[in-house]
């Protein structure tokens, strides 16, 4: 009965004209650029020796002191050697600057998901700071991993070494469905074991509800807040540069050190990579895009297919508000 019922549903829905795949994207994303050919994207990347460009954008919100950040993202294409990288922030050192003859204005970290040539990856990585303390002895700022997903059925922990190192970072396998919503939270804490500032990486399935702590890290210091929220989404392999990557995001929300509101931001700004590493940059084609809720990215390594001109910022509103709890 169940089996003729959902039978007659998808009767009914063919002669209605309607398509559905688990993965359908929800935005025609050839609108925004010309889609290479499959013949164009082969080409391309039998030969490229460059990566497709490497988008990233900037999240504005009305201060700079949150201890959690919040946001929902999809990929519709998500192919090998991709990061799609919903957060990149800064930690600023200004509340324990009188505790030291010097240290770096910030510690750096971010947190994503990697599409490598046999899994799917979550990672977080943070950046270590150099200080020199009040007896002039110098030294670095050195976060490490205090909790991992376990269940998982791979790890791999980038841990140098206060000496030697500089970052830390922690990788596990984890799966995301392309063409689905999930959200993302981190979340300053306190370790009840050192007082130092922690920071964990949850990820939330939309469709279920359900969250998954990912990891923790305990960041070597103490009475520190996030800051300078960005995101990208890279190519880092030009065997693959060729083919169409995308991310969307919204609802970026991030809660107040001060006043524990949650503000909701209130923009996003877009551009290409230009630093002090081309490396990470190639030639190609890219797009960015919003409908006044969810911001979105297309690239490809194909060049001639769109580009976008100069730095575009996108107001946005959000659709959820608040604790995502």
């Amino acid at each position: 009965m169940k089996k003729r019922l959902f039978m007659t549903v998808l009767w009914i829905f063919s002669l209605l004209g309607v398509i559905f795949t688990v993965n359908a994207a929800s935005v025609d994303w050839s609108s925004l650029m010309t889609f290479p050919t499959e013949e164009q994207i082969r080409s391309h990347n039998a030969v490229s020796s460059e990566r497709a460009p490497y988008a990233s954008s900037y999240y504005s919100f009305s201060d700079s002191m949150y201890n959690q950040f919040c946001v929902d993202f999809k990929m519709d294409y998500f192919p090998e050697y991709t990061y799609v990288c919903p957060a990149n922030w800064w930690m600023s050192t200004d509340s324990v600057k009188n505790q030291y003859l010097q240290i770096g204005d910030y510690i750096q970290a971010y947190a994503g998901f990697q599409n490598n040539a046999t899994q799917q990856l979550a990672i977080l990585s943070i950046w270590d700071t150099e200080y020199t303390d009040l007896n002039g002895n110098r030294g670095r700022i050195h976060a490490r991993p205090i909790y991992y997903k376990t269940d998982t059925g791979y790890l791999d922990i980038v841990d140098e070494g206060e000496e030697a190192g500089t970052f830390s970072s922690c990788r596990i396998s984890y799966s995301l469905n392309r063409g689905q919503w999930y959200r993302m939270l981190l979340q300053c804490g306190i370790s009840e074991e050192t007082g130092n500032t922690t920071i964990e990486f949850w990820i939330q399935d939309c469709l279920t509800n359900a969250w998954d702590k990912l990891m923790v890290f305990d960041l070597g210091i103490k009475d520190i807040s996030m800051s300078s929220f960005s995101n990208f989404l890279e190519c880092y392999s030009n065997g693959t540069s060729g083919d169409i990557r995308t991310m969307e995001l919204t609802n970026a929300r991030a809660s107040n050190t001060k006043t524990g509101v949650w503000e909701n931001v209130y923009s996003i700004s877009s551009s290409v990579y230009s630093g002090a590493m081309p490396e990470f940059n190639g030639s190609g084609s890219y797009s960015f895009s919003s409908d006044g809720s969810v911001f979105r990215v297309i690239t490809s390594g194909v060049s001639g297919l769109g580009e976008y001109q100069g730095n575009q910022e996108f107001r946005l509103t959000n659709s959820v508000t608040g604790s995502p709890f």
